[in-house]
């Protein structure tokens, strides 16, 4: 796949309200990716500077690309959804993860990274190897 085409999908992915903001694309575009609208509208702004393999990598891991979310949520819940891409929702927070090194080294604030490392070590799950 050339790289406009990829490069070109991932901006009509964000152009159409496809975009979940999963961040996948900033993640593995190498720095060329990264949002910069925090209140708005949190879309990734994606840099022409993005090599072709870099552009294919990051559109595989597109969770976008193939389910359209707002129609998904008109679907199941009606229009009277609250948000177009979460659907309905009783309240939103936002957590992180209070160690200062895992929060930095994590994704999303370290939260899941925290919970999981907690389950292992009180035995509640096991890693699998």
């Amino acid at each position: 796949m050339c790289v406009g085409n990829s490069l070109n999908q991932l901006r009509l992915v964000a152009r159409t309200g496809l975009c979940t903001r999963c961040g996948s694309c900033v993640g593995l575009s190498e720095a060329l990716s990264r949002f910069d609208d925090k209140e708005g509208s949190y879309l990734p702004v994606i840099d022409s500077q993005v090599d072709a393999a870099t552009a294919d990598r990051m559109w595989a891991a597109c969770s976008g690309r193939e389910a359209d979310f707002p129609a998904l949520n008109r679907y199941v819940f009606g229009d009277d959804t609250r948000h177009p891409y979460i659907g309905h929702f009783a309240a939103l927070g936002i957590s992180y993860c209070t160690d200062p090194v895992l929060r930095r080294q994590c994704a999303s604030g370290g939260v899941l990274t925290r919970t999981l490392l907690w389950l292992l070590r009180r035995n509640e799950i096991r890693a699998p190897w």
